[in-house]
């Protein structure tokens, strides 16, 4: 994809990211009935699970997949949240979400997925911004929060579709049972993997 965006450049067009923002744009929860493992590099939810997609038939379309692919990224992070949550015992009232976040269609498909207002921030290196908020923090002898409503400012706030809500929150209890059903399987694929690159190193 990363060839995809430096031809577009080369060619004084727009962007392809531009593009995918007019597929999240103009599709909806309900447009792909696929699913994706979003575990390319790994995952926590079990050592050897890998990326797939689950649902396809010779009808699926590119499109499909895409939306699938940025659906399944969301529903990873709602795994992890609901953790979170389990653990405080609180659901946050407000999640303030950095990177990816020049795709506002993507951060609203968080909102709904995640089913809690999202808030973006100004600023670029958002890093660099928290270590100066630390810095703040101890030059003028404030707490944390106040060191944050000082040097952080909302960009924009992004509140949960119920409609949209509703259709991913199925989705994602599919997702959670397709991943209950494999955990016992991610062992037998990972042996599949060890022969394939035995194999490729004996060329």
């Amino acid at each position: 994809m990363a060839d995809e965006v430096l031809n577009y450049k080369q060619r004084g067009e727009k962007s392809i990211y531009d593009d995918l923002e007019v597929l999240l744009t103009q599709t909806d929860a309900s447009y792909t009935p696929l699913l994706f493992t979003p575990f390319l590099y790994g995952s926590n939810r079990h050592q050897a699970a890998t990326s797939l997609f689950i649902g396809m038939t010779t009808a699926s379309s590119k499109s499909q997949m895409i939306r699938a692919v940025y659906e399944g990224i969301a529903f990873a992070h709602r795994e992890h949240i609901q953790g979170l949550i389990a653990s405080k015992g609180k659901k946050p009232e407000v999640i303030r979400m950095l990177g990816a976040t020049n795709s506002k269609a993507w951060v609203q498909l968080f909102a709904d997925v995640l089913e809690i207002p999202i808030e973006t921030v100004e600023g670029s290196e958002i890093g660099g911004l928290g270590g100066a908020i630390a810095c703040l923090q101890a030059i003028e002898h404030l707490s944390l929060a106040q060191a944050i409503q000082t040097m952080v400012t909302v960009k924009e706030r992004f509140v949960p579709n119920s409609k949209e809500s509703l259709i991913y929150t199925k989705k994602y209890e599919v997702y959670q049972h397709l991943l209950d059903q494999l955990d016992p399987v991610w062992e037998s694929v990972k042996s599949l993997q060890i022969l394939a690159n035995k194999k490729e190193g004996e060329k």
